[in-house]
């Protein structure tokens, strides 16, 4: 997480770093690499900023790291952890990954089939798919994400287990969510 600075000391990554990253574990898996964005901005960067005598924040190395992991094909996952701002703030982490050069669908992976194979215990025959025999862990957001990833920050429907702990659509919008996993 918050991969600024590579192994030589390089500030954004570095070519040795990148080469590391692309080594397979021993399960054969690629190194994932979580990209929480939230808790550096604000405070935190204006301290940055005082301490580096105005030249680099975290923020700022953050970003020329994860440039470069996105044009080396290393695969990263959304970072969720929201601490005391709440659970649904993370979601202005998708258009920076945007904005960052990631497109629109690779986001989305970050948070769904990147994060689920990233866990261990075998979850991610579980999770980070839509499919049947899977978890029903689904959000919905009222447009298209990959037209407008900020739609991200719009969820209006929340289902976990099968439960739905969110519905603000218009009844009948869509068809029951188990009808659609079942099919």
């Amino acid at each position: 997480m918050h991969m600024a600075v590579g192994v030589t000391g390089a500030a954004g990554l570095d070519d040795e770093t990148i080469r590391m990253m692309k080594v397979p574990l021993a399960d054969g898996k690629m190194r994932p690499v979580i990209q929480t964005l939230w808790d550096l901005v604000g405070r935190m960067e204006v301290d940055d900023m005082k301490s580096s005598g105005e030249h680099a924040t975290r923020f700022d190395l953050t970003r020329r790291s994860f440039q470069r992991l996105v044009s080396s094909g290393v695969t990263e996952v959304f970072g969720s952890g929201v601490y005391n701002l709440g659970h649904g703030t993370q979601a202005m982490q998708f258009p920076i990954y945007v904005k960052w050069g990631m497109s629109p669908a690779d986001a989305l992976k970050t948070a769904t089939s990147n994060a689920a194979e990233s866990l261990n215990y075998d979850w991610s025959t579980k999770v980070g798919y839509v499919e049947k025999g899977r978890y029903a862990d689904l959000a919905a957001v009222p447009g298209d994400p990959l037209a407008d990833i900020t739609e991200m920050e719009r969820v209006n429907f929340v289902m976990k287990g099968g439960v739905v702990y969110r519905n603000d659509l218009a009844p009948g919008a869509v068809p029951h969510p188990l009808a659609v996993i079942n099919k």
